[in-house]
């Protein structure tokens, strides 16, 4: 869990803008409005009521998150660290497997 939200807070390129990473002053919300919306609205439903249904939410809002990351690998400076950003999002849509159980 704590990889999932690694990755979402501090990586912020299919055919993507990768100056919009690239700005150290991005926010997740403003590279990601759409998709950082629905993560923190599953958030606080999850927090307030801890049912499965609403933690299924958030598991689908984590890999609608983890979906949006992926098209960035193409920013990366290097094959190797693309490689590890790729492995970083396949691990943490492993753990996201067990978020529910």
């Amino acid at each position: 869990m704590l990889l999932i939200f690694s990755l979402v807070l501090t990586t912020s390129c299919n055919k993507v803008d990768c100056d919009l990473i690239e700005d150290e002053n991005a926010t997740f919300e403003e590279v990601f409005p759409d998709e950082s919306e629905r993560f923190n609205n599953a958030i606080a439903e999850y927090i307030a009521d801890p049912t499965e249904d609403n933690c299924e939410e958030l598991q689908d809002a984590f890999e609608e998150v983890l979906d949006a990351l992926e098209k960035y690998d193409k920013c990366a400076e290097n094959r190797e660290e693309a490689r590890e950003f790729r492995d970083d999002i396949e691990e943490a849509r492993d753990d996201l497997k067990d978020l529910c159980e």
